[in-house]
């Protein structure tokens, strides 16, 4: 705590020892509360909270005291165990499925933006288990997909891509598809899965970077899964995309080379083949 925090603590425990259950003292102690709760003496500020429900529940403070422990239990992760002391302990206090749900999802949300990833995981994934048509299912199956990608356990990831993609179209469906098509394509290896998918981000994806890689991928893949007309489609797509890199443009040409040597169009080949020796020594 800083110094004027410390001297604000000091003064608000001499008025509540000096004031013991009047209306100063009840106010002291909310102070108290919060003072400990903006400096993440989380413990500190649920005890002040604990006096005024346990002592004054009815009173103004008692009921501003609830609204604290809801944000000390959801600063935590801790949201239920706050439904397990509401219930217990202070069974006036109103505490609805819909709060349980909202307050669930803010306490993933808020460890997620602290950058607590694995905490971020564990109580979006609890979210999801016991909020399944909750307010912010889309959400929480996207920022857990997000955690695991960030750790590289793939199969988690595309547990939560999967339910993006599958739901009607929001705001996360364009990056579920592009790291689902990575996962399908790079990692995985299933060139039919990865087809499937970047054919959807081509349809769906409204960056234009999103739709250079979704004609990339299926370049690629058509290549592996041997969807000759297809390879000619996209190889020829990505060659008159302005804003294609020299690798995509040579990467085509060579693709466009190869396809027209099976087709037997021998000099249309050596058109493409010869571009593709003049320019680069890379393989493909």
């Amino acid at each position: 705590a800083n110094e004027n925090a410390d001297s604000a603590i000091h003064y608000f425990k001499r008025v509540q020892d000096q004031h013991p259950g009047s209306l100063l003292g009840r106010k002291a102690l909310l102070k108290l509360a919060l003072i400990y709760f903006n400096n993440n003496e989380l413990d500190l500020s649920n005890d002040q909270c604990s006096i005024l429900l346990t002592q004054y529940p009815e009173t103004a403070e008692g009921k501003e005291a609830i609204n604290i422990i809801k944000k000390i239990f959801v600063a935590k992760g801790e949201v239920e165990d706050l439904v397990i002391l509401l219930k217990e302990s202070f069974p006036h206090v109103k505490f609805s499925l819909d709060e349980q749900d909202s307050l669930s999802y803010y306490a993933a949300e808020l460890q997620y933006q602290n950058d607590h990833f694995s905490n971020a995981e564990e109580l979006f994934n609890k979210y999801n288990e016991q909020f399944p048509n909750g307010y912010f299912i889309i959400n929480a199956n996207y920022y857990s997909a997000e955690c695991a990608f960030r750790d590289k356990r793939y199969n988690a990831a595309l547990k939560g891509y999967e339910y993006i993609i599958e739901a009607k179209r929001n705001k996360y469906t364009e990056t579920a598809l592009l790291n689902a098509s990575f996962i399908y394509h790079k990692i995985k290896q299933d060139y039919r899965k990865a087809y499937k998918h970047y054919e959807n981000l081509l349809t769906q994806a409204e960056l234009k970077n999103n739709k250079l890689t979704a004609i990339r991928g299926l370049a690629l893949t058509a290549v592996e899964l041997n969807k000759v007309d297809k390879v000619k489609l996209y190889a020829s797509t990505l060659i008159a995309i302005p804003y294609a890199s020299p690798d995509d443009i040579t990467m085509s040409e060579l693709f466009l080379g190869n396809v027209l040597i099976r087709e037997q169009y021998l000099d249309s080949a050596s058109t493409y083949l010869n571009k593709v020796k003049s320019k680069t020594t890379n393989e493909y």
